[in-house]
């Protein structure tokens, strides 16, 4: 610093004039930058890091969301969310969120989107950073196109940062029957704190039910409301690797709504539906008859009906209960070529109805012991899944108008719990698989010949769940494609020869089979028959089977009986160098057992196994992975042999 020892007062007054508009140059240049202050803010100094956290890429530090049925019903959702970002990856997983709203219904203000560097900048969301934009799975139906999505651009992450986001949806007018919904309360980012409360005119009833968490919820009253609160403190993320379909059922959530029961929603949706139904036109009529042409029984029409609807009319992936489960016309949704499920269960209805025969549209939820139970509380926003049942005279079909039977047969919505949508309905009702029905069998007789090749015979029995009547019915390609995948997961290399039907119906389907199998390889002095588990098997794969422990349950694909028995005439001069003991193993999670035995030239093996749940608790992940690995060590599925003697 210079000395201002000897200065004038003149000198003096132009020094300081000269410092004090470098100062304003300053300010003025700080004005248009982040404002700077000592690291994050006194609310999230001090809060965790990934060091804490290490398996997350995005900490909430406290989320809530605030719903608010208003006297003139109206509805109001507030939501605000405080985060901090952990890693590199939870940038990317966190910088682009949408908010899907409805604009011809709500107006969405965000009141807040601003970010806390770790460097204490403080950088606030500019106008650019708001963009609208058509949800990519509507993009082309313009029927749903009120529906769009903003999203949300934050600026200034880095790791450690801190960012606020804020925004209100308000209904423009009363458009929705009931205020409800289903709120997920533990999600891919863990949470130090998380908040839902419901607020509604007093005197209104409130159905609600906490699923798999424990808080006892406040109450308060104010204003002629009534608020209900939970919150939950502490909550881990959903472990990634162990999430599926049915999983998801075991995490906390919320249920709510408002509707006093399922019988006030089947009579107004029922209504809707037999309107939508009866919405016809001669092009879908004429169409529908050149669908049927040549066709003569019931069950042809409605495989055929079904088939089309399924593949021919595109799917909208969009939940219905976002359109408050109103069905556009069964002609509309014909003529323009799409629909969400409940559209498309409406077409498939009005098209089987022309035909005489009884259908229903049914939304529901797919359910497992222990996950969330639909029948709790009325509420259709935890209707996931929309099916039609088409009366027949061998008994009902459950069809998804969005799926071919092929990929989705009656088999698979077993524990299906649904409402149907007809006026009268008042309680929901559940598929159940037929008690002890699923099985799988194979009995294969083989001769060895000249360096163990094989060929043989047998039969092979699929029932119940197994059963795949509805993949393979009327299409011998797909009947010899499912018996060549079953025979070469049974007997690696096995080549399928020849097959008939022996009984082809829903419930079980039985096929005769010859066969066919290389001399295995030789290798130093020895060759080796292996075997393994048709690729049917329960026990041949799980998801993420690799995890040595759980914290959800798994859900498996079903229950069942299996027993396979191969049986294998030697050549005279066959020399077993190794023969496997035979493994047995009963625990909490089943039953597997597979013996080896030799008398004089038939080789024997028979593998049994039972599972008789389909949900494997945690504390029985253990047991399964014990039943799962002896099932597939591969040192007892197979014999050794002397390669000389084998060739003689």
């Amino acid at each position: 610093m210079r000395d201002l020892k000897g200065w004038g007062a003149d000198e003096l007054k132009v020094a300081v004039k000269r410092t004090s508009k470098r100062m304003l140059g300053l300010l003025l240049a700080a004005a248009a930058l982040p404002v700077l202050a000592a690291g994050l803010p006194p609310p999230y100094a001090g809060t965790p890091t990934a060091k804490d956290y290490p398996h997350a890429d995005v900490l909430v530090l406290s989320e809530s969301r605030d719903f608010t049925l208003l006297p003139d019903g109206r509805q109001v959702e507030k939501v605000r969310r405080v985060e901090k970002i952990l890693t590199y990856e939870g940038m990317d997983e966190t910088g682009d969120p949408k908010v899907t709203f409805n604009e011809r219904e709500q107006e969405l203000s965000i009141g807040r989107c601003r970010t806390y560097t770790a460097d204490g900048l403080t950088v606030d969301a500019k106008a650019n950073s708001f963009n609208e934009m058509t949800p990519f799975e509507l993009e082309r139906a313009p029927a749903y196109t009120d529906w769009r999505q903003m999203v949300i651009t934050k600026v200034g992450l880095d790791i450690n940062c801190v960012v606020e986001l804020e925004y209100t949806l308000t209904d423009k007018r009363p458009w929705r029957r009931f205020l409800e919904g289903v709120e997920p309360l533990e999600d891919q980012d863990p949470a130090l704190e998380r908040s839902v409360s419901l607020t509604v005119p007093e005197g209104t009833a409130l159905n609600y039910r906490l699923f798999n968490a424990q808080a006892q919820p406040t109450v308060t009253r104010s204003g002629g409301s009534v608020t209900t609160t939970w919150t939950l403190r502490d909550i881990p993320l959903a472990p990634p690797n162990e999430m599926g379909p049915s999983e998801s059922g075991f995490l906390p959530a919320l249920v709510f709504t408002t509707c006093p029961g399922w019988g006030s929603e089947s009579s107004v949706i029922g209504e809707l539906v037999a309107k939508a139904e009866a919405v016809d036109s001669p092009q879908l009529a004429k169409k529908e008859e050149s669908l049927l042409t040549g066709l003569r029984t019931s069950f042809e029409k409605i495989v055929a009906l079904h088939d089309y609807v399924a593949k021919d009319i595109n799917t909208v992936r969009w939940p219905p209960a976002d359109f408050d489960f109103i069905p556009r016309g069964a002609a509309e949704v014909y003529d323009s070529g799409y629909g969400n499920a409940l559209d498309k269960a409406v077409l498939l209805c009005a098209m089987l109805k022309r035909e005489g025969i009884e259908a229903f549209v049914s939304a529901g939820r797919q359910t497992v012991p222990g996950g969330l139970d639909p029948g709790a509380v009325p509420c259709m926003a935890q209707m996931d899944t929309v099916l039609v049942r088409a009366e027949e005279p061998g008994g009902p079909i459950w069809l998804d108008p969005t799926a071919s039977l092929a990929q989705r047969s009656p088999q698979d919505f077993v524990g299906f719990e649904g409402l149907t949508l007809q006026p009268g309905s008042r309680d929901l009702n559940t598929i159940l698989g037929a008690a002890g029905s699923d099985r799988l069998e194979a009995h294969l007789d083989a001769a060895a010949g000249a360096g163990l090749s094989l060929e043989g015979k047998g039969l092979i029995t699929l029932a119940g769940r197994y059963s795949p009547f509805y993949a393979v019915e009327g299409s011998a390609d797909e009947q010899k494609a499912f018996l060549k995948t079953f025979l070469t997961s049974f007997l690696p290399g096995g080549e399928l020869t020849e097959y008939s039907v022996v009984r082809m119906d829903p419930g079980r389907c039985v096929f005769k089979i010859a066969f066919k199998g290389p001399a295995p390889k030789t290798e130093s002095g020895v060759c080796t028959l292996q075997t393994g588990l048709p690729e049917q098997s329960i026990l041949a794969g799980f998801p993420a089977s690799y995890l040595g422990e759980r914290r959800l349950p798994l859900v498996l694909a079903g229950t069942g009986k299996e027993h396979l028995v191969l049986r294998v005439t030697l050549p005279e001069k066959a020399k077993i160098l190794y023969l496997p003991a035979a493994a047995k193993l009963v625990n909490p999670a089943g039953s597997f057992a597979r013996s080896w035995r030799l008398t004089g030239g038939l080789l024997r093996m028979e593998v049994s196994a039972e599972i008789p749940s389909r949900v494997i608790q945690p504390k029985d992940y253990k047991d399964w992975k014990e039943l799962f690995g002896i099932a597939n060590a591969q040192g007892e599925r197979c014999v050794v042999f002397g390669s000389e003697e084998v060739r003689k």
